[in-house]
């Protein structure tokens, strides 16, 4: 699973009474959010809007969405920690993807923060981190990761749709307080914080800059994405450096130390047509979606297997006023699988199944329940595990294109400890096409290509995850980073190495291919 997190230091907010949840659907987006259905519907209108922007400066076409993000705007950043289960102090909004789609989750009014971060500010940063990952899944370094979002994510929305691109982001111009800086030299080259010694402030607030930079100034026309080209052909990141900005990029950091003073950094306005954003339907939420919503939202973000026991009895306890809601019934299925405990899953799936028996979900989980145990027995009856397949099918069938069913079909394959067939390996390809933001489905996608032997495929897929802030050669940032690891991994993630181990490894079989191939 993917995860991004913007932190937000020195918030001042104030609690507001809790009004009616309600949802709006639209082309791309399904937002939630508490209070009038004016304002929701505003929300929504302006977040198509900046969709249409990041289409447009991108040249992305208008596609169907193959599954609309999830948007919930919690009341502030108290609210958002409450959906991040263990909680984490300070965060003003994330972004996280899984086979259950892609979610983000913000504030719905302006903290008032010393830096002047506007909630749609925080919330634009974490959709352009969306729209990067899900329209051009690439290797990325991370200064230009969150460059991209922070150029973009400072857009503003005038009237008649003329939209303001690269406004000034205050806060960044912090950490060059003291005249610290990074030689750019150095931030082009950067794969990981150890690569900046610590100084990840610097890697973010110059990234901002350099992005803001490079899309100002013609006289660089090109030489972004003739940098990004290379890295994603394979060529080391110094190489790609010297080629697209000179040697050490020497007076590319003269130039951006003499941006970084200038008096007032242009913004672009650009103006549009009346903007179509689409029908946008809009409803109040029933009162179990509103009564759950926090227990779905951490369900959307991955569970966390040191807390899964007790998030599942939290859940048990929540919905035990809705014995008949089949949503209920659904997030107690999904919080008691997470926590092992089958035979209250078991439990909840019956009365789900009774009252919804051909519901897509539902079959999924009798299925993955019934492999489960299979797997658990080490069962090696073949009619058994084509039974429990049966019901994954009949998902299929009946919500085809679901990641969720498309992942679990693939997966029961590999409990069994068989290679899957290619019709489970066009459906995991199929969800790795819809999710393509997903850390673990991407790695899964990975490690199929290199059991079939197609160790080029391999290397392509893992790169984007490896590059992204890895602990790099530093090996005692490796151990701390494999114990964090371990302490917050989440249910369901069976890797037993690093997207950049895997890397490592693919590419030494390779080099290892080759000279095989070339002694014979």
């Amino acid at each position: 699973m993917l995860r991004i997190l913007f932190p937000l230091l020195a918030l001042i907010f104030a609690g507001t009474a809790q009004a009616e949840w309600r949802e709006a659907r639209s082309k791309h987006f399904f937002v939630y959010s508490a209070g009038s259905e004016k304002s929701l519907r505003k929300a929504t209108e302006d977040l198509e809007k900046y969709f249409f922007m990041l289409r447009f400066v991108t040249q992305v076409p208008d596609r169907p969405t193959p599954i609309p993000i999830k948007i919930y705007l919690m009341r502030n950043t108290a609210a958002v920690a409450e959906t991040m289960g263990g909680g984490a102090g300070g965060v003003a909004g994330y972004y996280s993807a899984s086979p259950r789609g892609p979610i983000a989750v913000g504030i719905r009014t302006d903290t008032g923060g010393e830096y002047g971060l506007s909630a749609q500010e925080v919330l634009f940063h974490e959709l352009a981190h969306h729209f990067m990952f899900q329209y051009f899944p690439a290797a990325y370094p991370p200064w230009y990761s969150e460059g991209f979002a922070d150029y973009y994510g400072s857009a503003r929305i005038l009237d008649k749709d003329v939209i303001e691109v690269g406004r000034p982001v205050d806060n960044r111009y912090l950490s060059f307080r003291g005249n610290n800086w990074l030689p750019v030299g150095r931030l082009l080259t950067a794969k990981s914080y150890a690569d900046v010694s610590g100084r990840i402030d610097l890697l973010y607030s110059q990234g901002w800059l350099l992005t803001h930079y490079l899309s100002m100034q013609k006289k660089r026309a090109g030489q972004l994405k003739q940098y990004l080209a290379a890295i994603n052909a394979g060529v080391s990141y110094a190489e790609a450096r010297d080629r697209a900005f000179g040697k050490d990029a020497k007076a590319l950091n003269g130039e951006l130390h003499s941006y970084a003073g200038s008096s007032r950094l242009m913004a672009l306005s650009l103006p549009f047509k009346p903007i179509d954003v689409g029908d946008i339907a809009t409803r109040a939420l029933t009162s179990t979606e509103e009564a759950l919503i926090n227990y779905d939202i951490q369900l959307g973000r991955g569970i966390r297997r040191s807390e899964a026991r007790a998030f599942g009895q939290a859940v048990e306890n929540a919905s035990k006023r809705f014995p008949d809601e089949p949503h209920a019934l659904r997030l107690r299925v999904e919080a008691h699988r997470a926590a092992g405990d089958h035979a209250a899953a078991k439990t909840a799936l019956d009365r789900w199944l009774a009252l919804r028996p051909n519901d897509a979900l539902a079959l999924m989980h009798r299925g993955e329940l019934a492999i489960d145990s299979l797997a658990n027995a080490k069962s090696t009856d073949a009619a058994a595990w084509q039974a429990a397949r049966a019901d994954l099918l009949a998902a299929n069938r009946n919500a085809p294109k679901t990641p969720q069913i498309l992942v679990a079909y693939y997966d029961s394959f590999l409990r069994r400890g068989e290679l899957p067939p290619s019709g489970a390996q066009n459906g995991i390809m199929m969800a790795f096409d819809m999710v393509p933001q997903d850390d673990n489905l991407r790695q899964m996608v990975a490690a199929d290509f290199e059991a079939r032997g197609m160790i080029d495929e391999a290397i392509a897929v893992i790169t984007p995850s490896a590059v992204q802030l890895h602990a790099g050669g530093d090996p005692d940032k490796m151990k701390r980073d494999a114990e964090r690891r371990e302490k917050y991994r989440e249910v369901g993630d069976r890797r037993t190495e690093t997207a950049q181990e895997m890397l490592t490894r693919l590419q030494a079989a390779k080099a290892k291919g080759a000279t095989i191939a070339a002694a014979d």
